[in-house]
């Protein structure tokens, strides 16, 4: 792979029959030991937004977004958003494009939800995403999503929301 554009994402949430590509995204997790415990598998694989493959239809990235209540920003309903990018595969700019395809479908369900979700939330779980200035800053600008507090683990929660959200 040369970079993005040999990137290939499909929104998970657009196909007509997904059981394939959620067969392919837990072998994928299983192959990283992202997710070991089949139960978490089956529920996270019926989260998926979008797979990522690479020129030879390998999955190489994964997105989820589960749909949660959250007491922190008034019950509101917002998407949890969650992805994995094979370690071989993390070039410049391939976490931006997952990232924002990502919130454009999100934001697209959220649109047709009879809960009417206003936005995504986000842990940060890698460590190497907040011990830089740049990932520590109060808005990640590439994506507006805006630092909102810690978890109780001390990993940050970023929020992103959607256009006409209201508190």
């Amino acid at each position: 792979m040369k970079g993005v554009g040999d990137i290939r994402l499909v929104n998970v949430l657009e196909l007509a029959s997904r059981k394939e590509v959620e067969q392919a995204a837990i072998t994928y997790w299983k192959k990283h030991k992202v997710i070991l415990k089949e139960e978490v598998l089956q529920q996270r694989a019926s989260e998926l937004v979008m797979v990522a493959y690479d020129d030879n239809n390998k999955v190489i990235a994964t997105s989820t977004g589960a749909k949660t209540k959250v007491k922190l920003l008034n019950n509101n309903w917002l998407y949890q958003y969650r992805c994995f990018i094979d370690p071989n595969f993390r070039v410049i700019g391939f976490d931006y494009h997952l990232t924002q395809q990502s919130l454009d479908a999100l934001e697209a369900a959220g649109q047709k939800d009879a809960d009417n979700p206003i936005g995504v939330f986000t842990v940060i779980e890698n460590a190497g995403l907040y011990n830089n200035k740049v990932n520590n800053a109060a808005v990640w600008r590439a994506y507006k999503m805006y630092f909102i507090g810690f978890n109780t683990k001390g990993q940050p929660i970023r929020v992103y929301y959607f256009k006409g959200a209201l508190i």
